[in-house]
């Protein structure tokens, strides 16, 4: 029996810090980054999180993608994987060795989660969910070993951007083949701070002449707005931009918690 197609901002939906996004399509299932609240009293058990009918089909992850090495995007992996017996959490070897820098008190916890944890190149295929799903880490810019995802799974193409920057790359030939990857897909998670922030000196964040960008670029036929600076009670510039543009295509500003269909 087919399962339904389903997107989930645990957090990082409508507030920065805690990005966690949980993908559902048919019976592959994907955890996008799992990253601490900046308020560390603020409740970051995945399952606590998880609507009930949804929290059978979590403990069945296929895969755990690790966008980069911030803690508001991997800092939660600890607390809710430490006792993964199988290497399903992924990201570039760059990042792997950085979160593994910047663990403080190396401990038992720590240790599981980086040995459960299988670094993938840029622009090389791999599979997951008995095969039936094929991801490809693409260059981000953002930081040293951030990597935006590329994923084919059952005929559907979704692009996770995490935290990004122009330029992804300023290798013209990776540049050419990234661009061409990206192009006309079905469904953009997009990062969308909506203006300079700045996480740290050695990241950068898209404007949002760079986020209208990538939208007109990859022209998915829906596109969710995620890690948003803040709540806000009107459309984003960022939306509105699109929405003007492009009328045909649909544009969700996501909130925490809610399901949405893809």
């Amino acid at each position: 029996m087919k399962q339904s197609n389903k997107f989930i901002a645990l957090g990082g939906g409508d507030q920065l810090g805690g990005s966690c996004y949980y993908l559902q399509i048919d019976d592959c299932r994907i955890l996008l980054d799992c990253g601490n609240y900046r308020d560390k009293n603020k409740n970051n058990n995945l399952i606590d999180l998880l609507p009930e009918d949804i929290k059978e089909d979590f403990k069945k992850l296929d895969a755990i993608i690790i966008s980069h090495a911030h803690e508001d995007h991997f800092g939660a992996l600890f607390n809710n994987f430490a006792n993964l017996k199988e290497r399903i959490i992924f990201c570039t070897s760059t990042t792997k060795q950085l979160i593994k820098t910047k663990t403080q008190n190396f401990n038992s916890k720590s240790k599981n989660v980086l040995d459960s944890t299988m670094t993938i190149p840029y622009f090389n295929p791999f599979r997951c969910n008995k095969n039936k799903a094929e991801f490809m880490f693409l260059p981000a810019g953002h930081m040293e070993g951030a990597a935006m995802t590329l994923f084919f799974i059952n005929g559907k193409s979704i692009l996770y951007t995490g935290d990004f920057s122009f330029p992804l790359t300023n290798n013209r030939h990776d540049k050419r083949f990234l661009m061409k990857l990206i192009r006309n897909i079905d469904v953009l998670i997009i990062e969308s701070t909506n203006n300079n922030y700045q996480e740290a000196r050695e990241s950068r964040h898209a404007s949002v002449e760079e986020l209208y960008q990538m939208v007109k670029i990859t022209y998915p036929k829906k596109t969710f707005l995620v890690h948003q600076t803040n709540q806000r009670e009107y459309t984003s510039p960022l939306a509105m931009k699109i929405e003007l543009e492009y009328y045909t295509r649909e544009v969700i500003e996501t909130a925490n918690g809610k399901i949405y269909n893809l």
